[in-house]
């Protein structure tokens, strides 16, 4: 978490915030990996991989609100 806090730019920030998306989804904590996929379209809206991530999150979720985020990348 401290590594994304000290992050030198959007691109270090998406990146940290993806990676931790991904470990807190194998973990199975699925709603906090869908908060960092957000965390990471706001450091760089056109992410597609975070687009698509926080999608796959969403139907796991059934979260349609995540769905309509991830939809407009």
């Amino acid at each position: 978490q401290r590594r994304v806090e000290n992050a030198s730019d959007d691109t270090e920030r998406l990146l940290f915030h993806l990676d931790l998306a991904r470990v807190l989804r194998r973990a199975g904590a699925v709603p906090e990996a869908g908060g960092h996929c957000k965390k990471a379209l706001a450091a760089d809206g056109k992410s597609l991989t975070a687009a698509s991530l926080l999608a796959e999150i969403a139907a796991e979720l059934d979260d349609e609100d995540a769905a309509i985020v991830a939809s407009r990348a």
